[in-house]
């Protein structure tokens, strides 16, 4: 889903969308990508919030993920997780018909 979700990502080229997000409705898998305050949040279930919630990830960073291959679990050994979710904000998603998650 990196993979899909960096592809996205580089073919918008003037970069004017706040958050980017490849949703699997069918395994009930979401990746989010916020390139202004650089989280990457990932869900296992589209209506319960995020799994996953990591800092610090960059256009490279995001290129290196989707270059990895990995499956969701597989994200923490390239990326930054962060427990404290409340303290970088909402994050903007469509997921399950909101407008924002809070964690």
């Amino acid at each position: 889903m990196a993979g899909e979700l960096y592809g996205f990502y580089r073919k918008n080229k003037d970069k004017k969308y706040d958050f980017y997000e490849v949703q699997v409705r069918e395994a009930n898998l979401l990746i989010n990508y916020c390139p202004d305050n650089q989280t990457l949040c990932l869900s296992y279930d589209l209506c319960s919030g995020w799994t996953f919630y990591f800092v610090q990830v960059n256009e490279a960073a995001l290129k290196k993920l989707a270059d990895a291959r990995l499956p969701f679990g597989g994200y923490l050994t390239l990326l930054t997780s962060e427990e404290n979710t409340k303290k970088w904000g909402k994050t903007k998603t469509h997921a399950c018909g909101n407008s924002f998650y809070e964690q």
